[in-house]
Parts: structure tokens; C-alpha cells; sequence
């Protein structure tokens, strides 16, 4: 799975060097994972919306692209398999 998280550095609500400890396990699992930190208070929606708005879309894009070649390799895996099946069928 991957994961993607928004810190808010100016953020004076949120204890940032917590969270980071908290989830550097599952961010330091992958190397897709990422953490994005933006200059931003604790509204960063509100502060940084375009900058928001592009870190998800990419996220999205990501994993949309992630889901595509993992079914394009399981499509793959069972053309693989069924020609390997239909070459012990025809052998005597």
C-alpha cells in the first residue's frame, strides 16, 4: 500500500516531529511513500489550496498508475500461465 502525507511546518497545533515519528515505520517501508511538507499553518486547505490540490491529484495519478502495470502484470502472469496450460495439453 502506498501512503502520502501533508505537514503543515508552521502548523502550531500539530506536533509535526511526533507525527513524523509516529509513521516514519510506514513511510521508510517504501520508496514511493512520501511525506510532502508545505510552509503552511494549521489550515493548510485553506493556506496552500493549490499546492494541496496538486499533492493529491499527484498521489491520485500515482496510485492510479501503480494499480495499472500490477493488473497489466497479473494479466500477464495468467496469459502465462494458460499458454504454459494449452502446451501441456497438446503434449502426448
Amino acid at each position: 500500500m502506498v501512503f502520502s502525507a501533508l505537514l503543515a511546518e508552521k502548523d502550531c497545533i500539530v506536533d509535526n516531529r511526533k507525527v513524523r515519528e509516529f509513521i516514519d515505520s510506514l513511510f521508510s517501508a517504501r520508496p514511493e511513500n512520501r511525506i510532502i511538507s508545505l510552509d503552511s499553518g494549521h489550515a493548510i486547505q485553506f493556506e496552500k489550496t493549490q499546492e494541496v490540490a496538486s499533492a493529491i491529484a499527484n498521489f491520485i495519478n500515482c496510485k492510479f498508475h501503480q494499480d495499472c502495470l500490477k493488473w497489466e502484470r497479473m494479466a500477464g502472469n495468467l496469459r502465462n500461465g494458460a499458454k504454459r496450460f494449452e502446451s501441456k495439453k497438446k503434449a502426448p
